[in-house]
């Protein structure tokens, strides 16, 4: 079966009006929400230590003290990540919940590869739109019912 690849880029979808600011760096697009940030990171890209800590700045310069606790990595594109990022920033990391959304065969196999090395609480999902509900629920929050306005709301 063939992707639609377009189809699962976060700009392309429902949430993206509701995106606080989005950031393109030479390695990704990533989208800073309320309660956390989506990233999808360029095809053929290895993301390595310096780029990582690099997002990280931008993203705790950004949210100051209220740095989201989730992370979902829409896995769009194939790229490498260099395990020895994660131990580098385990201490920035300690809190964080890291979702990944898995559509393809190289995004499986990358996944196994860093739930190897990725010390924090990880979770697989098979859409974007799951994980986001997963986080809205643990937040605490909840999409609006009305599809014309889909923003979040507190319970």
């Amino acid at each position: 079966m063939l992707l639609n690849y377009r189809t699962l880029l976060l700009k392309n979808t429902k949430y993206y009006k509701d995106c606080l600011k989005k950031q393109s760096l030479d390695f990704g697009e990533f989208y800073f929400f309320e309660k956390f940030v989506v990233g999808e990171i360029r095809e053929e890209t290895i993301l390595d230590f310096n780029k990582a800590e690099y997002l990280l700045n931008i993203i705790e310069a950004y949210y100051k003290k209220n740095v989201p606790n989730y992370y979902i990595s829409n896995k769009v594109f194939s790229y490498s990540v260099d395990p020895s990022l994660w131990a580098k920033l385990a201490p920035r990391l300690s809190n964080l919940h890291y979702l990944i959304i898995e559509k393809t065969a190289s995004a499986k196999i990358n996944t196994m590869f860093e739930k190897m090395f990725f010390e924090g609480q990880l979770k697989k999902f098979k859409s974007l739109d799951h994980a986001i509900h997963w986080v809205m629920q643990q937040v605490g929050s909840s999409i609006s019912s009305d599809p014309a306005n889909g923003k979040f709301h507190n319970s």
